[in-house]
């Protein structure tokens, strides 16, 4: 199996785990805040067509040419990376806790819920971001980016994924040590 795929898969039963952590009763939203690992692999997929892209562009740009310059594609790539690492990164603790746990407590499961929405709405974020970058190229119905575009945003719409809830839920338990 590929190194991508053996993460992904990881990070995907763990999503499972912190639904299943969060208390999520119903057998469909268990398996939906699984969506979250799937959200990161569109959103690098968007990336790396988005950089495709900009190559692109940049190269057939002559260099008095109106329109953006280069630092607006490096500050697009730079911040749409970081902020898809960023959302790695959460998957990633809430995948180790899922992992690790024996016994956990109300704080780290809702801790756990609250890192797969907010992964979500960070790469929702990124994607818009690479979207708005593509100018009118990227919104042709039949565009790739167009389409993971509108995925990731299908997806991220998902109930379980929706931040208000799961920062209700943290904020109750880390104001409310006794719960």
């Amino acid at each position: 199996m590929h190194p991508t795929s053996v993460a992904e898969s990881r990070l995907s039963r763990a999503a499972r785990g912190a639904a299943e952590l969060a208390g999520a009763q119903a057998a469909g939203a268990e398996q939906d805040r699984s969506l979250s690992p799937e959200v990161l692999g569109a959103a690098q997929g968007a990336l790396a067509h988005w950089s495709g892209y900009a190559v692109q562009r940049l190269r057939a740009q002559a260099p008095e040419a109106p329109g953006p310059g280069p630092s607006f594609y490096e500050e697009t790539l730079a911040r749409t990376a970081g902020e898809l690492d960023a959302a790695r990164l959460l998957l990633e603790r809430a995948a180790a806790r899922a992992d690790a746990a024996a016994e956990v407590t109300a704080l780290e499961a809702a801790r756990g819920q609250r890192d797969c929405a907010l992964a979500a709405d960070l790469l929702v974020g990124a994607v818009e971001r690479l979207f708005r970058a593509s100018g009118t190229a990227g919104h042709d119905e039949g565009a790739v980016l167009q389409r993971l575009w509108r995925d990731i945003h299908s997806a991220a719409g998902h109930v379980v994924l929706q931040f208000g809830p799961s920062a209700a839920a943290y904020a109750r338990h880390a104001l409310n040590p006794e719960s």
